[in-house]
């Protein structure tokens, strides 16, 4: 199968050049996607980003943090996120705008908690 990112085949990319990037799928790390889903939006990933500077800003180094504290502030951003699908489901009082913000912060925390365990390993 192809990398829908760079095109090279599966397992093709040798030591190095993509290792920078993080891939669920590929044996390349260059791809952000599953197999079957359209490319994603930019937006998306640079919103995640900026949510990644407002913590930094706000909070500061967090990588002190250990596995569970980490996995406990995971667990209450994505409880903020089942609030907000809730209230939009079953009592039409959330927003698409708010659910959205909350799953941005859910994948902004993630990815500080995995720059905290690549940190650990330093």
């Amino acid at each position: 199968m192809t990398c829908r990112a760079c095109g090279h085949e599966r397992g093709d990319h040798g030591e190095g050049s993509h290792r920078d990037r993080y891939c669920l799928i590929w044996g390349c790390k260059c791809a952000r996607f599953t197999l079957s889903a359209p490319l994603p939006s930019v937006d998306a990933y640079s919103d995640i980003q900026e949510e990644r500077r407002r913590q930094d800003e706000r909070f500061g180094d967090q990588s002190r943090h250990n596995s569970i504290e980490w996995a406990s502030i995971l667990s209450e951003e994505c409880g903020e996120v089942v609030k907000e699908a809730n209230d939009l489901y079953w009592t039409n009082k959330g927003c698409r705008v708010n659910l959205r913000d909350e799953l941005v912060q859910v994948a902004a925390v993630a990815v500080a908690f995995i720059e905290a365990l690549d940190k650990r390993k330093q």
